[in-house]
């Protein structure tokens, strides 16, 4: 009887064409209007930040509206302009259970997945209890959504000022959309029950007919479902309510089904769960520029509101809920082994790990597990029941309801999973969050590494092949013991190098099966015990050096020099000087050399100490060069300075001019000079190659062209 109980699961296979076809639809219009992209599902507002506070969960207080239209007969739109409050269909169908003969073997009486029933108020309020539980899941119980609902009739809504095809006209979707959310608002402000709009974080606006998305090429004038922004810009004030007491600048507007005449079907549940996703403030994970497919289905906010037709939408991605706090993540960044993670719906920690690869991009990994609970032993008469629940799905009213996980509609095997990783890139997103493309083009701000390294999501999608490979993905999409790779190398494809294709030596390794706990090992083959060391300042052009005894000499901009992370001296000035090292006093140690910017130039111990000090006539901006010029085993040190000379000192307990310098060059100076038997070479800011002897007398110049 399993197949009876999880049969919907077949609705995998059926929701591609649907989700292709709009998509393709989008980058039609988007190609014709551009400028919709700044009101069309771009969050102008982040509502998580602004939400009602309670003791429990965060509230976040829904005011929904539901609206019909002036009735028409058009073929262009689906419906008449009115509430469907007819069912179509039966709720339940008989199956027939055949025996490996062909023969019958029984007969079942199961749920018609493909009957809508009344859309009345409580098919709406349903839809939302929905939502609710969706999102009270995802964020572990740290969300709550809470509702009203007008009218209070149960079968009608407001009726608007114009038809369907007024709102719905694809020459001029932004006014029509715009319009709708307004002339709703005007209509729940003429009820008089009084609204205080100011009570509610956010408005759903339910409206007669199909959306748009289920099927763009049947009712063309059928309206987008669609979360729009930033209405004050449109119209050049916000939506005003209650006399002007009370302003509204967005919305989500979303249609009574999915169902439309031609006999295609899209469920509600997943594109509502979207659309709130937009309300809350979260960016697409699609490609917003149609050009590639950007994360499948393993995320609410990619295609996911796809997954089962719409159905069962997936959890939204681990980077969205990481940056709302509906998860925290545990930072790795030293060599680790055994690491535990519970899946995405557990209650146990840890269910995210991170890990940085730099200032700017990191890596997420979740396990994610197609989690259906066992106890799947109940059964209710879909026929009778008005609530049919077991211990997998809950059944209202003949509107799902609710899961025992959200998962369930990934691509693995039920109870089947693997580690899911993703490579954030604060910079794209930083850069394009603003247009809501954060995965448009290369690279994708957050970029699902796929395991199979076929690289899906990143084709170009009209180059695709495997269609459902690339609109949900598959279950190789993620690593684990038994798929095509338990690890995550730089010599794994995809491999763990940055977005400038430069290697991290990160490495995640020893993965194990899939399972509601997964372990893994993390290794930094880059570093040494004790490194990286945090420093907290810039260090600028000045790179580090290794000190004969092992430790690691780093300068700073603001002139502070470290030693294995602990401070050791201080400049009077700001440097860009890189330290020479070298025994310049014949004590068999060596001594640190280093310039700042005020033209001071010095010579340090190891340990620190000033040994000398000697202050040339302009900032130096190149570096020290240390060797035994005049050949008498003693070395020398040159440097050159912006007061257009070029210095040469030896170390007599002080530092003691050679004799013939400083030389003048009659240009400023950055750059570092060149030490070599006999020679001193030096280039000045006119592009002048010169050479002097040991005793500063000029041997040559050479070349006239400024390399300033």
């Amino acid at each position: 009887m399993i197949w009876l109980l999880f049969s919907f699961l077949s609705l995998r296979e059926e929701g591609v064409k649907r989700g292709v076809e709009a998509k393709r639809a989008w980058e039609k219009v988007f190609s014709l209007h551009p400028e919709y992209r700044k009101f069309i599902r771009n969050p102008s507002r982040n509502l998580l930040e602004k939400i009602t506070r309670t003791k429990g969960p965060d509230t976040i207080k829904v005011l929904v509206i539901r609206v019909e239209f002036q009735e028409d007969t058009s073929s262009l739109t689906t419906g008449n302009g009115r509430f469907k409050l007819e069912p179509t269909g039966c709720p339940c169908e008989t199956v027939v259970v055949m025996n490996e003969d062909s023969t019958a073997y029984d007969t079942i009486i199961q749920r018609n997945l493909y009957y809508d029933p009344p859309h009345d108020s409580i098919y709406f309020h349903r839809l939302l209890e929905a939502l609710r539980n969706y999102y009270l899941d995802v964020s572990h119980g740290k969300l709550y959504i809470k509702w009203k609902m007008v009218p209070e009739t149960p079968d009608t809504g407001y009726v608007l000022p114009h038809t369907m095809l007024y709102y719905g006209d694809p020459d001029n979707w932004i006014f029509g959309l715009f319009s709708l959310l307004k002339d709703a608002i005007a209509a729940a402000d003429r009820d008089p029950i009084d609204i205080d709009f100011s009570d509610y974080d956010a408005y759903i606006i339910f409206h007669a007919g199909a959306m748009w998305q289920s099927n763009p090429w049947v009712g063309e004038y059928d309206i987008p479902a669609v979360y729009v922004g930033d209405a004050h810009l449109f119209f050049g004030e916000p939506i005003l309510a209650n006399n002007g007491t009370d302003t509204i600048t967005d919305g989500i507007i979303y249609a009574e089904t999915g169902f439309k005449e031609d006999g295609t079907v899209a469920f509600m549940q997943g594109g509502l769960c979207h659309e709130f996703g937009h309300q809350l403030g979260f960016l697409d994970l699609y490609d917003t520029s149609m050009e590639t497919m950007g994360c499948g289905g393993w995320a609410l906010m990619g295609t996911g509101n796809w997954n089962m037709l719409g159905l069962v939408p997936p959890r939204v991605s681990v980077w969205h809920r990481v940056k709302v706090g509906f998860d925290t993540p545990v930072v790795i960044d030293h060599d680790t082994t055994g690491l535990v993670i519970h899946w995405a719906g557990s209650d146990s920690e840890p269910r995210v790990y991170k890990i940085p690869i730099n200032s700017h991009e990191y890596f997420l990994i979740e396990n994610r597990y197609t989690y259906m609970n066992p106890d799947t032993i109940r059964y209710a008469d879909p026929c009778t029941a008005r609530v049919d629940s077991n211990g997998f799905r809950v059944w209202k009213d003949n509107v799902l309801v609710d899961v025992n996980d959200w998962d369930v509609s990934l691509p693995p095997d039920i109870n089947s999973g693997g580690l899911a990783i993703w490579h954030i890139d604060e910079n794209k997103i930083k850069e394009y969050d603003t247009l809501n493309m954060i995965n448009a083009g290369f690279p994708h701000g957050v970029d699902m590494e796929e395991a199979d390294g076929i690289q899906d999501f990143e084709k170009d999608f009209w180059w695709v092949e495997d269609i459902y490979a690339t609109f949900y993905g598959t279950p190789y999409d993620v690593f684990f013991r038994g798929g095509y790779l338990s690890e995550f190398t730089e010599n794994t494809d995809p491999s763990t190098e940055d977005n400038t294709h430069a290697f991290t030596f990160i490495s995640i390794e020893n993965i194990s099966s899939p399972g509601k706990s997964m372990t893994f090992d993390v290794k930094f083959k880059r570093s040494v015990p004790g490194f990286p060391k945090e420093l907290g300042l810039p260090m600028d052009v000045i790179s580090p050096v290794k000190l004969k005894d092992g430790r690691i000499l780093q300068g700073t901009f603001p002139g502070i020099y470290f030693a294995d992370g602990e401070s050791l001296f201080s400049l009077e000035d700001s440097t860009y000087s890189l330290p020479a090292v070298s025994d310049v006093n014949g004590d068999g140690e060596e001594e640190i050399i280093t310039a700042d910017l005020g033209g001071n130039v010095y010579v340090f111990s190891p340990n620190g100490v000033c040994l000398a000090r000697y202050k040339l006539g302009g900032s130096v901006i190149g570096s020290p060069a240390v060797y035994d010029v005049d050949v008498d085993g003693k070395k020398e040190i040159a440097i050159a300075s912006n007061d257009e000379h070029v210095y040469l000192f030896e170390f007599q307990d002080s530092l003691v001019l050679e004799d013939g310098y400083p030389v003048w060059l009659g240009q400023m100076v950055w750059s570092t000079p060149l030490l070599y038997e006999h020679a001193v070479y030096v280039l000045s800011g006119d592009g002048t190659l010169w050479r002097f002897d040991e005793n500063g007398r000029k041997v040559w110049r050479k070349g006239k062209e400024s390399l300033a």
